[in-house]
């Protein structure tokens, strides 16, 4: 996505006076936006720079998730296939809810009970 970076600086949020609109791990990315407009937008990048490159977003397994104080629903293609809304996903191991709420989380974690060797 680097030739044109600038295009897509006003997308994302800003943290330390840097716009962030993607995070990155592993065959993972997580695109951030504050729009539906420029979710879809960053979306179209990835897909376009993507099979410029030989590669596939995998549509069935691509999520969108809004964080929202109140139900927000949102309509995003990829290829030509609407992508699923959650309300929840796991992401490095913590799950992330359209709430922002972390008691889902920390639910989930004590349930797992204490790491070996602990």
């Amino acid at each position: 996505m680097r030739e044109s970076v600038d295009e897509f600086t006003w997308i994302g949020v800003t943290m330390s006076g840097r716009t962030i609109n993607n995070l990155r791990y592993a065959d993972d990315i997580s695109l951030i936006a504050t729009s539906q407009e420029a979710l879809q937008r960053l979306v179209n990048k990835l897909s376009t720079v993507s099979r410029k490159y030989g590669l596939e977003i995998n549509t069935k397994k691509t999520k969108v998730l809004v964080t929202s104080a109140t139900a927000t629903a949102a309509q995003v293609t990829c290829d030509n296939a609407i992508l699923e809304q959650v309300k929840s996903f796991r992401y490095l191991d913590s799950i992330i809810t359209d709430t922002c709420d972390c008691r889902t989380d920390i639910t989930a974690r004590l349930w797992l009970g204490p790491l070996p060797g602990h």
